[in-house]
């Protein structure tokens, strides 16, 4: 054999191994997690071996979906990415917006649709609206019949308070966003006491703290220290022995805690933000924890509950229906309550008539960030 036949057949030897190694790189690195932190979604766990023939299909699916979601070093692929795109000054998750400063917002492809929240492009109808009406009548009504207080508030959008640091092509179209539509129609059509804390906080926007995470989607501690303010007027009304204390920026300080970075982690650029945050000079008690069934009241009626006990004996029981962005509440509820049953569930009467028959409350308190307005409640 000629010295050329000799390089050329190892020269054919080596493409054929790069290309089989090629082949198997993406095997060496399979995983089977659960949630992709940089895309922010659930992944497809890998399936188990069909029982019949019949199953042949279905297992076909489901094993092509777990080796998209799951392939050897994809989340670090989508990660490096994203972060070649963030320092373009461009998102490649439609998920995220990139804004002025450093700012992230929810973006384009969001299943609740905060970037129409801030266009002022998905108002109500006025079916959609009387729906919520009755929803809202509805719970209200029971409750007064048990000599309950109900109070129902939306949480602005991080978009409705920091909207000047949304990129400059996108503006509201209208005068009034669906939040401001929905509190104006229930103030005017019921008896609820329904609130939308927008111009709250935009009052207590100033230079020295921020009030909502720039790498996040959540309110930060001082942030939730105004909403507890205003929530605590609310409360007074009801129960006038309650001496709640009013909280300012003089009772804030930057320090290094956890910093709210599910947006800047989408768009691989969590290292770019320093994790310091406004807290409390003087921490308040976040309660003990207990965890309770999940599908105490049937599947899919909730995602998350659980009761909060505090060393306040002569406190106040709290029944309250909430998402992530009473997190930074609950420390604050030390100050009022004993315990907190705490439940992840938009209710309607139903839901509220069957945790109350497990556990006592003495007030009813219903929290809404306002891009999960988008879930209308059913006739």
């Amino acid at each position: 054999m000629h010295r050329y036949d000799k390089l050329l057949k190892c020269y054919c030897i080596c493409i054929a191994v790069t290309f089989g190694a090629l082949l198997l790189f993406p095997l060496i690195g399979m995983r089977n997690e659960e949630r992709s932190l940089v895309e922010n979604r659930s992944l497809a766990m890998r399936p188990d071996l069909p029982e019949s023939f019949g199953g042949l299909v279905d297992f076909r699916d489901e094993l092509e979906a777990y080796f998209s979601d799951q392939f050897g070093y994809r989340q670090l692929a989508l990660s490096l990415f994203s972060k070649l795109h963030f320092n373009l000054g461009v998102s490649v998750n439609r998920n995220t917006i990139v804004g002025k400063d450093g700012w992230l917002f929810n973006g384009i492809d969001h299943p609740e649709d905060p970037l129409g929240d801030f266009l002022r492009d998905n108002l109500f109808s006025e079916d959609q609206l009387d729906l919520w009406r009755q929803n809202i009548e509805r719970k209200e009504s029971y409750l007064q019949t048990k000599d309950i207080p109900y109070v129902f508030f939306i949480v602005p959008n991080k978009s409705a308070i920091y909207g000047e640091n949304m990129p400059s092509r996108f503006r509201p179209i209208a005068s009034i966003s669906r939040a401001e539509q929905l509190i104006d129609y229930l103030q005017t059509n019921t008896s609820a006491s329904a609130y939308y804390l927008k111009d709250v906080l935009l009052a207590a926007k100033n230079s020295e703290f921020e009030l909502y995470s720039r790498p996040g989607t959540h309110w930060n501690s001082y942030g939730a220290a105004v909403g507890q303010n205003f929530l605590s007027d609310r409360l007074t009304e009801a129960f006038t022995s309650l001496r709640p204390k009013r909280y300012s920026s003089e009772d804030f300080e930057m320090r290094s805690a956890y910093l709210d970075i599910d947006l800047a982690r989408m768009m691989g650029a969590d290292g770019r933000y320093e994790q310091m945050s406004p807290e409390l000079k003087v921490p308040l008690p976040k309660g003990r924890e207990e965890k309770l069934n999940i599908n105490r009241y049937g599947p899919n009626k909730m995602f998350f509950f659980s009761r909060i006990h505090f060393d306040n004996p002569d406190g106040l029981k709290g029944l309250v229906f909430r998402d992530s962005f009473f997190d930074h509440l609950v420390p604050y509820m030390s100050q009022y309550f004993s315990e907190l049953t705490l439940v992840w569930a938009m209710p309607d009467v139903e839901l509220v008539k069957q945790v109350l028959f497990d556990f006592d409350a003495d007030v009813v308190i219903e929290q809404r960030i306002e891009r999960f307005l988008w879930h209308v409640p059913p006739r």
